[in-house]
């Protein structure tokens, strides 16, 4: 190779070599020593590697044809399917067209064929595959943020803005989903009014945000006593609504004391707060003809 050797300066970069001869895999040591800081790990066989590949991220996937047992197109093929996001370098027969054509369509970044050539060609084809799976995974990991935050802010959507508590609207169609999942696999839920009975109060002798500390105060009281299963929505001028999944008027009674305890240790706590005043009312519990009856 003329002009300036290439060299990769940056991070350790991992390749897992699959199915290369040991001769061969001794030139390919050598050569990524020569190119750069590369760790090479191998694997005898394609079910090997698809397991290591669960484990373990790599940077540079290189397959020889030739070397190992099983279908290769297949193999690269679940190399993407398993969630692999790196590149594949394929080494096969030189002057097979049709199978070059197959194992690029099949998802590989590289096809290269042996022959006088491959140990001149692979240093290049491994900085691309190297640049390219890099860039590959960041993009997959940007994806993994875009949705992360999408996510966000639908769900943001669906909570009412001073407490924290789902909309009305939302929490209407969580109950439509406990109820299509009672009807169809069995079980029980409660339904139960909560109310801050003195948030009309409090509003007109304190103002607005007094109020609006008051419910945001007991929401988040509510949040930390209820179950992951649980889901509480705010209606409207202290009148919120429990959705209790699994829940019977037994387990209703216990809920409702340990929210009433806690409303009563952070009124202690706030004495200059406006205390926090609720009452709850059992609304329905039951399976799902108990709970049809009372809609």
């Amino acid at each position: 190779m003329g002009g300036t050797p290439l060299r990769i300066q940056s991070a350790r970069a991992s390749v897992l070599v699959v199915g290369l001869p040991g001769r061969d895999l001794l030139t390919l040591r050598a050569l990524l020593q020569r190119l750069g800081n590369f760790a090479v790990q191998v694997a005898p066989s394609t079910t090997l590697a698809l397991a290591m590949l669960s484990r373990q991220v790599f940077d540079v996937v290189l397959y020889d044809l030739g070397g190992s047992e099983g279908d290769g197109l297949e193999f690269v093929a679940g190399l993407y399917q398993q969630g692999y996001r790196g590149a594949v370098i394929v080494m096969g027969e030189s002057g097979d067209k049709q199978t070059a054509a197959a194992v690029l369509s099949a998802g590989a970044h590289e096809y290269l064929p042996k022959d006088a050539n491959m140990w001149g060609n692979l240093p290049s084809l491994v900085v691309r595959a190297l640049r390219f799976g890099r860039l590959a995974r960041r993009l997959a990991e940007l994806e993994g943020t875009v949705a992360l935050l999408r996510q966000r802010v639908e769900e943001e959507g669906r909570l009412d803005e001073v407490t924290g508590a789902y909309k009305g609207g939302y929490l209407a169609e969580l109950y439509d989903r406990e109820m299509r999942r009672l009807r169809r696999y069995g079980g029980y839920m409660a339904v139960v009014d909560a109310t801050v009975y003195n948030y009309r109060s409090v509003l007109e002798s304190h103002g607005e945000g007094a109020a609006k500390e008051v419910v945001k105060g007991f929401t988040a009281i509510a949040k930390r006593t209820l179950r992951s299963t649980d889901f509480i929505g705010y209606l409207e001028e202290g009148h919120f609504s429990l959705l209790l999944p699994s829940t019977d008027v037994t387990g209703v009674k216990a809920l409702t004391t340990r929210i009433e305890r806690a409303v009563e240790e952070a009124n202690e706590r706030m004495p200059n707060l406006p205390d926090i005043r609720v009452s709850f009312h059992l609304r329905a519990a039951g399976g799902y003809d108990d709970l049809t009856k009372k809609a």
